[in-house]
């Protein structure tokens, strides 16, 4: 997605009470295919810049399983105590890569049967 389409991109508010909600018991982060660019334009226009402990973009690797492997040691994190919340299938392959448990949403990128197909660990 062009950076001019982020500027009128509108965070939902029922999304940013359950990310508040959640980022009061956990860290959440960000591991995207899009540009640090775009996502820092989309989330200064919402007002919604403290919520995620880190990004990591297009800029930090092309590869999610390599930007994975990453933040786990950067922040010493437990991949058995992560999860991914992703609506893709070729996320859900890349985070299968690194043994990282999947949260799939269908109301994204793609459809039902196509998260079933890669086997996410949940698909809501």
């Amino acid at each position: 997605m062009e950076y001019e389409a982020f500027k009128s991109l509108k965070l939902e508010q029922n999304i940013r009470k359950e990310l508040e909600l959640l980022a009061k018991k956990y860290e959440l982060y960000i591991i995207s295919s899009n540009s640090i660019k775009n996502l820092n334009m989309y989330f200064e226009n919402n007002n919604f810049t403290h919520i995620f402990k880190d990004i990591m973009a297009a800029e930090t690797h092309k590869s999610k399983e390599e930007k994975f492997k990453m933040l786990f040691e950067k922040y010493k994190l437990n991949k058995e105590n992560c999860i991914f919340i992703t609506d893709t299938a070729g996320d859900i392959l890349e985070a299968n890569k690194v043994k990282l448990k999947t949260i799939a949403v269908d109301f994204g990128f793609h459809d039902n049967e196509r998260l079933k197909k890669v086997n996410p660990y949940k698909l809501v």
